[in-house]
């Protein structure tokens, strides 16, 4: 199943017109905590499985007794069935000692320019936003039989202006450190205060682990589902497609480098979690 969730990735569907390749958004930049940083791949609307993983973080953090940064890397809506319930959660504030920060990804950037117009960017619903709609009670049913007129008038009704004003305010990366964030990673021909909204939200080529921008040790991102999480490189994807294998990864640091991969799985209450490669501190 995942071989063919990479292979659509790869190949389905590239950036809409319109996306910005000259305006450049530079990183929000993140203090490193004392608790370290954890890393969240695509959630994709899954938000039982998102509330595990948080629910152990925050536990970990409670008894460790030192703030921690929580970072979501994009793409947190379609596909899934809880996206409304997602974004709920996430404007919420979070458990205590944690900060989360929510970064934008590709999904996200089609949801908003959907909302902003419905009728020029249907395609959005084919990659995953009909899901989203019907997580705000809009089923197929009910958005084909309302019309073109209406239709505006409908999303207004269903969807808050609160979770719009959410999506509007993400950023396109961070850095934690020596840590680059975005949901598909850095163009390595620029300065991570350089990247445009394709790089940072679009780009299907993978970043070249030896040629990372000056500063940079590490880029994390999302984006590209993989069957298999590989620690041990300087360029680390944590999309492990969740909303159809059941497997929702995290990647948690502690401020000495010393890592783990905390991934959910469809047979167990409680995430697994596999001590991987240290990386360089913050």
């Amino acid at each position: 199943m995942l071989n063919g969730l990479i292979a659509t990735a790869r190949g389905l569907f590239g950036s809409p017109s319109g996306v910005e390749r000259e305006a450049v958004y530079a990183p929000e930049l993140l203090s490193p905590r004392a608790g370290g940083v954890y890393l969240v791949g695509d959630v994709h609307g899954c938000f039982a499985l998102y509330h595990q993983i948080e629910t152990m973080i925050a536990a970990e953090v409670a008894q460790g007794g030192a703030p921690a940064m929580l970072v979501l890397l994009g793409d947190m809506v379609d596909r899934g069935p809880d996206t409304a319930r997602l974004l709920d959660h996430l404007m919420q504030k979070p458990p205590s000692g944690l900060a989360r920060l929510c970064l934008r990804g590709n999904h996200e950037e089609m949801m908003l320019r959907f909302l902003t117009d419905p009728e020029h960017d249907t395609e959005w619903l084919e990659f995953g936003g009909a899901a989203t709609l019907a997580s705000y009670g809009i089923t197929p049913a009910i958005w084909h039989r309302t019309g073109r007129a209406q239709r505006r008038v409908l999303l207004e009704a269903h969807i808050p202006q609160e979770h719009y004003n959410f999506l509007s305010h993400l950023p396109h990366s961070a850095q934690y450190g020596t840590f680059f964030l975005a949901h598909a990673g850095l163009n390595p021909d620029a300065a991570p205060t350089a990247q445009t909204a394709y790089d940072l939200l679009w780009s299907r080529t993978a970043t070249d682990p030896d040629r990372l921008p000056y500063g940079i040790s590490h880029v994390f991102h999302g984006h590209i589902p993989h069957s298999v999480i590989d620690c041990a490189r300087a360029v680390i994807g944590l999309d492990t497609g969740a909303y159809a294998t059941g497997r929702l990864s995290a990647l948690g640091i502690a401020a000495t480098g010393a890592a783990r991969l905390i991934q959910t799985a469809p047979d167990r209450q409680d995430p697994l979690i596999t001590k991987v490669a240290s990386f360089p501190t913050p």
